[in-house]
C-alpha cells in the first residue's frame, strides 16, 4: 500500500470529488493530500519535469508552493557579492535605467584586456619567459662550446634571440581593436538575451567572467550562446593574479559559468 493511500484512508471520506480550491496537507518531503477530495499532489525531483507551483526563495534555490520541497540545481545566490571587496564597481562606467548597454560593455572589455594593469602582467611575464629561455640557450651554447674545439659564432645566438622574441611576443599579446570590439559584440549579445537587469548590479565581474567563457565559448542544450574566441587565450591575463592584482575572486570563471547556466534552466523551465 503507497503512503497516499494510506493518507487517503485515515483522512476520507472526502466531502467533495472535485474541487476548484485545494485544501492542501503535507505527508511527506514531497507529497501531499487535498483535504477537501483527497487529490494527490507530488513533486518531481528534476525540474524539467515538475509540475509544481515552483518559487525562487532569497538563497535562490527553487522550491515548492505546496510542499516546500527543493528539487536539485545549482544554488547561486545574488546576495554573496553583495559588500564583497573583490568587486570594483569604481572602474565601470554608471549604471542607469536609459543606460547604453554595449558602451558600458566595451569600457569593461578595454579596461581588462589593454588597461595599464595588464599591460603590466603581460611586461612581467614576458620578461620571466625571456630571462628563463635566455638562460637555457646560455647554458646549451656553453655545452655546445666545452664538446666542440672550433670556436662558436657569436651571429648565431645573436639571431636566435631575436627569433625566440618575436614567437614570445606572440604568446603574450595584447588585445587590438578589433579584438575588444568583436568581444564586446558577443558579450552584449549574450547578456542582453539573458536579461540585462539581472546582471546590472555586477555587470563588471559578469563580463570579466564571460570573457574568460569566450575562450571556448560556451554552448547549453546545442545552442551558441557565447562566442568561441580562441585568441583570447594570449591576451587574458592569469586567473591566479586576478585576486591579487584586480580584486576579483579567483572563483569568477566557476561563478559567471554557474549563474548562467542557472539563468537558462530557468528561462527553459518557463517555456
Amino acid at each position: 500500500m503507497s503512503m497516499h493511500n494510506m493518507w487517503h484512508r485515515v483522512r476520507g471520506p472526502f466531502r467533495c470529488l472535485q474541487c476548484t480550491e485545494h485544501k492542501w496537507e503535507q505527508y511527506d518531503c514531497d507529497k501531499a493530500g487535498c483535504l477537501s477530495c483527497g487529490a494527490r499532489h507530488q513533486c518531481s525531483s528534476v525540474i524539467s519535469d515538475s509540475q509544481c507551483d515552483l518559487v525562487t526563495m532569497d538563497d535562490a534555490s527553487i522550491c515548492c508552493a505546496i510542499t516546500g520541497f527543493c528539487p536539485p540545481c545549482v544554488r547561486y545566490s545574488t546576495q554573496e557579492y553583495v559588500g564583497d571587496t573583490h568587486v570594483l564597481m569604481s572602474s565601470c562606467a554608471p549604471i542607469s535605467n536609459n543606460v547604453d548597454i554595449w558602451s558600458v560593455v566595451n569600457h569593461i572589455v578595454v579596461w581588462f584586456l589593454v588597461g595599464n594593469t595588464t599591460r603590466e602582467i603581460r611586461n612581467n611575464k614576458l620578461k620571466k619567459i625571456l630571462t628563463r629561455q635566455h638562460n637555457l640557450f646560455i647554458k646549451s651554447v656553453r655545452k655546445h662550446k666545452l664538446g666542440s674545439q672550433r670556436r662558436f659564432s657569436l651571429c648565431i645566438p645573436e639571431m636566435f634571440s631575436i627569433l625566440l622574441h618575436e614567437q614570445t611576443f606572440a604568446n603574450c599579446s595584447i588585445a587590438s581593436d578589433e579584438l575588444c570590439h568583436t568581444c564586446t559584440n558577443h558579450i552584449t549579445r549574450c547578456i542582453t538575451d539573458l536579461d540585462w537587469a539581472r546582471f546590472e548590479s555586477k555587470h563588471m565581474r559578469m563580463v570579466v567572467g564571460l570573457l574568460y567563457l569566450m575562450k571556448k565559448g560556451l554552448i547549453y542544450n546545442n545552442v551558441q550562446w557565447l562566442q568561441a574566441v580562441p585568441e583570447l587565450a594570449a591576451c587574458l591575463p592569469p586567473e591566479s593574479v586576478l585576486e591579487k592584482q584586480f580584486n576579483l575572486s579567483m572563483k569568477l570563471v566557476c561563478d559567471t559559468e554557474n549563474e548562467v547556466k542557472l539563468t537558462l534552466r530557468q528561462r527553459l523551465h518557463m517555456l
